[in-house]
């Protein structure tokens, strides 16, 4: 089943790693994050497969644990 997902903002991206947002836009603005800005807006969208490739590269937890651990409460690593 194919769904779609929007793109996330850095603030989404800062929650779910437990950074500042300004460090996900740091990411964005060196290259190690691939993201794109909005038309006539400094706001930046970050792709689902985009922020996977980035979490798999820098080995931190799937996507996946991060999302349950924000729904729980809990993050859980290792």
């Amino acid at each position: 089943m194919n769904r779609y997902r929007p793109p996330y903002t850095t603030g989404q991206i800062a929650t779910l790693l437990h950074v500042a947002p300004r460090t996900v836009t740091k990411w964005c603005d060196s290259g190690r994050l691939k993201c794109y800005r909005l038309p006539g807006s400094t706001d930046r969208r970050i792709r689902e497969e985009d922020l996977k490739f980035f979490l798999l590269v820098n080995e931190l937890p799937s996507l996946e644990k991060l999302e349950a651990g924000l729904r729980t409460g809990i993050l859980s690593i290792g």
